[in-house]
């Protein structure tokens, strides 16, 4: 909800800043993965520090202070959508809720790059309150010392819903494919 909300009062602001929001969240077009089993959707967004700056501020101030904050890290957003019909998240309170909330990014994903395996460095969870049966995953990895110009990326994530390792591999020509913006 927060990053639907947040897209919504991005678009309605500038044209260069309202381009880059549409091509960052154009699922066919923009720095975007996806796969598909048969119980989910797994869909895999890249994002710029630019970008999530920008979702979290429209103050120039602010922004470039959360540039700044965020120097060495690379942002994805992990959305996982069930197919099944009737198929619910798991609800407050709940030990499995609990476990998304807490620590679970840290143990069952993993960013492959450079010939290295990254932990996320943040993992935030977030449940969607849409009528579909969706949740996100807001994830940031600590590239800074790993040389990553270049380097393919695989996202790979074990669980919680299923115990089959999913792998998506965002490729460099979407990441690069990305416009430049700045606040």
């Amino acid at each position: 909800m927060l990053f639907l909300g947040s897209v919504f009062l991005l678009v309605s602001c500038g044209t260069s800043q309202e381009a880059y929001v549409r091509h960052m969240t154009d699922r066919e077009n923009g720095p975007w993965q996806q796969v598909e089993t048969e119980n989910f959707v797994y869909a895999l967004q890249y994002r710029p520090t630019a970008f999530q700056a920008l979702i979290q501020t429209q103050e120039k101030e602010a922004y470039e202070e959360l540039l700044a904050q965020a120097e060495g890290l690379e942002y994805y957003y992990l959305s996982i959508l069930a197919k099944k019909e009737g198929f619910a998240f798991p609800a407050p309170g709940t030990p499995l809720r609990s476990t998304l909330e807490s620590d679970f990014g840290f143990q069952a994903i993993r960013l492959e790059i450079g010939g290295k395996s990254l932990a996320p460095a943040e993992y935030y969870y977030e449940p969607s309150y849409n009528l579909r049966p969706e949740a996100g995953m807001l994830l940031a990895f600590k590239v800074g010392d790993v040389e990553s110009d270049d380097q393919e990326r695989v996202l790979r994530i074990k669980g919680p819903f299923d115990t089959v390792e999913r792998s998506l591999n965002m490729l460099e020509t979407k990441i690069n494919g990305i416009p430049n913006f700045k606040l």
